[in-house]
């Protein structure tokens, strides 16, 4: 119904068109501070939940809600002038690997709730540098993801964020001055405690 056959390949298109507007989305966020950031995340992650439906890709959907869901808990934490307790993230891994479990049908499935749990735990961190390696580490291996899953601009989006994520480590690196804590950047992943992917 939504497929066209471009150079051999079965595409979805409007998989493709709500990975383009999660892409955009994304774009704009990265120009936000923080809150805003977040808000783009949470609105990226709803157009990579329709792409991800859309195409079958069932344990992305379910690491995409939960990326929501904990990106709206930061938020209220961050309005109390607060982060996020570390408690939050046993309760967000929990319920991304029990979740994903009844939908874990082919290899590749097993990789969005990997990349959720490895992002989870390093961007919760407050070693900057760490949690760099971890959103890297995570967007890297979404964009892999979305390859196999047949979302293409999905991998497109994620190697645009992984090439963001490798820019700012370098600069990280060249400044060599630890940050404040990983919470502050972001995933769709993306991202401060956000996980774009």
């Amino acid at each position: 119904m939504f497929t066209v056959f471009l150079l051999g390949m079965e595409i979805n298109w409007l998989a493709q068109i709500f990975g383009f507007i999660g892409l955009v989305v994304m774009i704009i966020g990265y120009q936000k501070p923080r809150k805003g950031f977040l808000w783009a995340s949470i609105i990226c992650c709803i157009f990579i939940i329709a792409e991800s439906a859309l195409l079958g890709g069932w344990t992305a959907v379910i690491r995409f809600i939960v990326s929501i869901t904990r990106n709206f808990i930061i938020i209220m934490y961050l309005n109390r002038g607060r982060e996020i307790p570390f408690f939050w993230v046993p309760i967000f891994i929990s319920i991304t690997v029990i979740a994903s479990a009844f939908f874990i049908n082919v290899w590749y499935d097993y990789l969005p709730p990997l990349f959720s749990i490895i992002f989870t735990i390093s961007t919760t961190l407050k070693n900057y540098k760490v949690a760099k390696f971890g959103m890297l580490t995570a967007e890297f291996g979404t964009a892999v993801y979305c390859v196999f899953l047949g979302a293409y601009i999905g991998a497109l989006r994620n190697l645009l964020l992984t090439i963001a994520v490798l820019v700012s480590l370098v600069a990280l690196f060249k400044k060599d001055k630890p940050l404040k804590t990983g919470a502050d950047d972001g995933n769709c992943s993306d991202e401060s405690n956000v996980a774009i992917s």
